[in-house]
Formats: structure tokens, C-alpha cells, sequence
């Protein structure tokens, strides 16, 4: 078993190819589906401001941008929130949701 390290012979096209991976990055299996569960809710805390919580799970984060990083990337738990103002109900030119 030959292993090659640095780079091929070119082909004449002026382009070089990188050898194989060292070994230390080969021998690591690298998931292949990312899996993503989110929870959100949306409060209306007044007729132009809603609030939206959101909660992910995020299963065998993608990886593909450092496919040779030495360790996966464990599972990521991530908290967020969106505020969002509608500005012609606070500027009282609409009616918002809930609004008589």
C-alpha cells in the first residue's frame, strides 16, 4: 500500500491536484444529513407589535465548509427572537390584528 502526500504531476493543463487527505482526516466518517427541529410562537402584544420566540435543535450541524475539521461539530441548541413593528398601525394609518 503506497500513501501520497502534496500534490499529483500535472497534467499539462497548469492546474495541480491535491493527493489524498492525510491520514488523520480519512479514517473520520463526516454525517451526511443535517436534521433541524424548530418550535416558534407568535405573541401579539399590541395591534402593531408581535413578539416571536424560536427555539432549534439542529442534528449533525453541515459540515461541508471545513470537510477536514478534526472533530464533528456536535448538535447545536439555538434561542432567538423576533420583534416586528408594523409601522402604519403605529402610526394609526391601518387597523393591526385584533383591532375593531
Amino acid at each position: 500500500m503506497q500513501v501520497r502526500t502534496g500534490s499529483r504531476p500535472s497534467s499539462g493543463s497548469g492546474r495541480e491536484t491535491q493527493g489524498p487527505a492525510p491520514s488523520i482526516y480519512r479514517n473520520r466518517s463526516i454525517p451526511t444529513q443535517q436534521i433541524m427541529m424548530e418550535l416558534n410562537y407568535g405573541i401579539q402584544v399590541t395591534p402593531a407589535i408581535r413578539l416571536t420566540p424560536n427555539l432549534q435543535y439542529i442534528v449533525n450541524p453541515d459540515q461541508t465548509r471545513f470537510p477536514y475539521y478534526p472533530k464533528n461539530i456536535p448538535d447545536a441548541f439555538v434561542v432567538g427572537a423576533k420583534l416586528s413593528v408594523d409601522l402604519f398601525t403605529l402610526a394609526g394609518l391601518a387597523k393591526g390584528p385584533g383591532s375593531r
